[in-house]
Order: C-alpha cells, then sequence, then structure tokens
C-alpha cells in the first residue's frame, strides 16, 4: 500500500538538490545526444517508501507541492511488483484527452510531452531511472540507441549516485510532517526541542537527552556506531557511551526490545540530523 502523502524534510531536500546537481553532470551528455531533457533516477519500495531525484533541481519542489508520487505510483507503478530480476522497459506521452492532474502539473513546468522509464528489481524495491523529452514520443524511440546501451547508462547511474550508503535507508530523515517549501522558506518561527525526551521501555520512564536520542535514532535506523559517529560529528566511543548510557537508565533491556519500544513510541518521528542543529 502506498503512502498517502509526500513525506519530506529540509535535510532530505537539499539532499535531493544536491544529489539533483550530480545527476545534471552526469547525464548532461546522454540527455543531448539523444534529444531528451530531464533524467530521473529514484528507489520505490514495495511497502510505500521511495527516495527520487531529478537533473532538474527545482523539480523536487514541485513533486512535493503537488504529491507526484503517490499519483505517479497509483498510475504507473502499483501493477509492477515482479519476481523478474530483469529491468522492465516501459515508454510514455502526453495524452490531451485522458489527462492526469499530477502530470500535467509536471509537463507545464518542465515542457516535457514523452519519455521512457527502466526499472531495475532489487528484491523489496526497484530502481526507476526516467528520462524525459520535449519531442513527439515517435521521435524519441527512433533517436534512442540499443536497449544495452540504456541499461548500461543506467548501470553508470546507480554506481554513481545509487550506490551511496546515504541512499541504502530512503525514508531516513523522515518526521511525518508534510513539508510546504513556500511557508517553509517564509517561516520565522521555530518549534522549541526538548532538552529531553520521555520513553517508556522495560517497563520504566526515563528521559533521554538530545543526544541519546540522536544515538538511538540512528541505531534503530540501522546505522552502525561508526556511521553514526561520523553522521553526528562525533566518536564512535561517544556514542558507544551514549547508548550504554540509555541501557542503564532502562535496565539493560535487549536491543530487539529497545527498538521495539523506540519503533512503537512517538521518538521514532524524531529526526536525528534535526537534534544535531541543537546537540
Amino acid at each position: 500500500m502506498m503512502t498517502s502523502a509526500f513525506i519530506a524534510n529540509q535535510q532530505e531536500l537539499d539532499f535531493s538538490r544536491t544529489l539533483g546537481c550530480k545527476l545534471k553532470s552526469l547525464s548532461s551528455e546522454f540527455l543531448a545526444a539523444f534529444q531528451l531533457s530531464h533524467a530521473f533516477v529514484g528507489k520505490d519500495y514495495f511497502n510505500g517508501n521511495f527516495f527520487n531525484i531529478s537533473n532538474d533541481i527545482g523539480w523536487k519542489d514541485i513533486t512535493i507541492e503537488c504529491n507526484y508520487h503517490k499519483e505517479f505510483s497509483k498510475n504507473f507503478l502499483q501493477n509492477i511488483k515482479t519476481n523478474s530480476e530483469k529491468p522492465l522497459f516501459f515508454m510514455w506521452e502526453r495524452d490531451s484527452e485522458k489527462s492526469i492532474k499530477v502530470l500535467e502539473h509536471i509537463y507545464s513546468h518542465s515542457g516535457a510531452t514523452s519519455g521512457f522509464n527502466i526499472l531495475m528489481p532489487r528484491g523489496d524495491h526497484f530502481e526507476n531511472y526516467g528520462f524525459a523529452s520535449t519531442k513527439p514520443i515517435v521521435e524519441v524511440y527512433n533517436n534512442l540507441p540499443s536497449r544495452e546501451e540504456l541499461e548500461m547508462f543506467c548501470l553508470y547511474l546507480r554506481e554513481e549516485l545509487l550506490n551511496s550508503p546515504s541512499l541504502e535507508r530512503p525514508a531516513f530523515g523522515d518526521t511525518g510532517v508534510k513539508l510546504d517549501p513556500a511557508q517553509d522558506s517564509k517561516a520565522k518561527f521555530h518549534s522549541p526541542i526538548p532538552s529531553s525526551f520521555s520513553f517508556l521501555c522495560n517497563t520504566i520512564e526515563a528521559k533521554l537527552t538530545q543526544r541519546e536520542l540522536a544515538c538511538l535514532g540512528l541505531l534503530v535506523r540501522g546505522y552502525s556506531r561508526k556511521e553514526s559517529a561520523q553522521i553526528l560529528k562525533i566518536s564512535p566511543r561517544t556514542v558507544e557511551f551514549h547508548l550504554n548510557q540509555i541501557k542503564i537508565k532502562f535496565n539493560n533491556p535487549s536491543k530487539s526490545e529497545l527498538i521495539t519500544k523506540f519503533n512503537a513510541s512517538p521518538l521514532s518521528g524524531v529526526d536525528p540530523l534535526f537534534l544535531m542543529k541543537v546537540g
């Protein structure tokens, strides 16, 4: 079941823009050679999670405004789940007689009228490589290189973009709050952050400090102590210290119980990167 809304936060948005600049650089020669205007790379998980980037830097803002991914998933991706490991290829073209609102929003922003996608199944998700053009679909099709060459270019983008450890967990940083870019840029008020957070585990309720919560949040998301230390800009020994303090507070619960209780608590929606600003 797909998510009902596009969920993002400022860190994810900034990260996507940074990757968008890199994709723009990697794909410019390919796009020019085959008269294409846009490149898109993403991961679509069958549980509804996703992460996507585009060579159009403003595209991420547009997708948030019009809830693009939900509608795109409903119209194109929902029935694609497959056990096949072979890449899937499909082409599309703007249909003036059967307008899809969310796509019209993208068309009006980008000027694209046709394109194609290559989907590479990866177990619990597929990688989505999309390309768009302002040309009619027939011109796009007649100008394309071989299927093998297309798939090789996708693999090139995969190695350069998607094989980053940062992208192994595409839902990292979700706060559960839909980001409104327009309001975000105008916001002058920032919600105060508690100095400590109540947490119940092993039948004990105690307080977690901001740094303890950040370390625990990263642990639950699957990050190692070394990775957490790099993200929080502290030493692995300091991460270990904070995690040990948590265990002491709750009378040494098992790791599985700690993770289960954390995921079931309101703290699971707290973004560790956000806490870094005040930690």
